[in-house]
């Protein structure tokens, strides 16, 4: 028996396993644990930064914002060509816009132009629903490298780490050794689409040519989300490692001043907010295209991840700013 025969008979295993009556009300009470998990991640950041201006402004700190305040980064369309996948794409916001929609749209009118059956391509809730779903891969990749790279630069400016060191590792999370991890996580999903796929489901009918391309649509969004995956779980490991291993270049009385620890405060929230974001995306693609096992996996790992990769770093900072205080 070669490889394949044995993919096969792994793929038939799972297809195989019955659905139980439980599984609907279960993932859905999860879900709304892990949604009520977020909420008191947001709690959390709102009582840390309240207490620790408070503690600021028990010295000398005046009520206007700092320098340092007023100079942190926001969240933007603009590429800072970091990561890998990324740098296919213009920098430039607008540009970055026109050529999502651009390949967004070509993918959908070349697969009605490969479609034998443009009713059926047409009627297709899948290809509907394909064009938006694509650019929000690309979108949400976009935002969440650019915060990442902005925020944790920003935010190790102030940590007693040298630049080098912080880029090198950001490099390896952003750069190809990131992009090799998510082509990994992305093949298993992958398979089972192509498995699907070939069963006569997700194309309904529209021809062979336009589902092997709507196949490899599938293929760039399982690599785009393991992407996504991937720069969450590397921001959280980053973010351990700048501040468990780390001070403060400066005293406590000014790091509390101008408030040094923003950065990180910021890309926890402002990451959460993108992902959950995405996955609000997510939900309503399979919702409206009817999803397999496949799709509520990834799902279900991007809510996750949404909990999982930003309240560690938010507790350990906070540790650590209450132990210097």
């Amino acid at each position: 028996m070669n490889w394949q025969e044995r993919l096969a008979g792994v793929l038939d295993a799972i297809d195989g396993w019955p659905a139980p009556a439980w599984l609907v009300p279960a993932s859905a009470l999860v879900s709304l644990a892990l949604l009520f998990t977020l909420l008191i991640l947001f709690r959390q950041y709102l009582r840390l930064r309240r207490e620790l201006a408070k503690r600021g402004a028990d010295g000398k700190a005046m009520s206007r914002p700092s320098p340092m305040e007023e100079q942190l980064p926001h969240a933007s369309l603009r590429g800072e060509r970091l990561a890998a996948i990324d740098r296919w794409l213009p920098r430039s916001p607008r540009n970055f816009l026109v050529a999502v929609a651009a390949l967004a749209i070509g993918c959908w009118a070349l697969g009605l132009g490969l479609a034998t059956d443009a009713g059926a391509f047409l009627a297709s809730r899948e290809w509907q629903s394909q064009p938006f779903f694509l650019a929000a891969h690309f979108i949400t990749l976009r935002l969440f490298a650019t915060a990442f790279a902005r925020t944790f630069l920003a935010g190790i400016a102030h940590l007693d780490i040298a630049d080098a060191a912080a880029r090198h590792r950001m490099r390896l999370v952003l750069g190809l050794p990131g992009v090799l991890i998510a082509a990994a996580a992305a093949v298993p999903f992958s398979l089972y689409d192509y498995r699907y796929l070939t069963e006569g489901g997700g194309g309904q009918g529209a021809g062979p040519a336009a589902d092997a391309l709507l196949f490899a649509m599938w293929c760039v969004e399982w690599l785009l989300m393991g992407f996504i995956w991937v720069m969450v779980a590397g921001y959280m490991l980053l973010t351990h490692w700048a501040i468990a291993g780390h001070g403060f270049r400066a005293a406590i009385e000014v790091v509390l001043h101008d408030r040094q620890y923003r950065p990180f405060l910021q890309m926890s929230v402002r990451g959460a907010s993108i992902v959950l974001g995405f996955w609000i995306v997510n939900v309503a693609y399979v919702w409206y295209s009817g999803g397999e096992l496949s799709d509520y996996t990834g799902v279900a790992i991007t809510l996750v991840l949404v909990v999982v990769g930003f309240l560690p770093p938010l507790l350990e900072l906070r540790s650590k700013v209450t132990h210097a205080v």
